[in-house]
């Protein structure tokens, strides 16, 4: 019994995955923090012409 606990490898399994999410998840939070205020501004300038170019106030 122990030694087939001993080969599993569905904890293995599961610190990898989660070891990956959590560097997926410090890669996109890395990135907001880094573009964050670049992608604000895109998006607003993008709404304004839009909002121009359907006669909006």
């Amino acid at each position: 019994m122990m030694n087939n606990f001993l080969k599993s490898e569905d904890g293995q399994s599961l610190v990898e995955y989660s070891l990956i999410i959590s560097l997926v998840v410090l890669a996109a939070v890395g990135a907001v923090f880094l573009f964050g205020q670049q992608l604000g501004s895109l998006y607003e300038k993008n709404k304004n012409e839009i909002l121009g170019g359907l006669g909006a106030p």
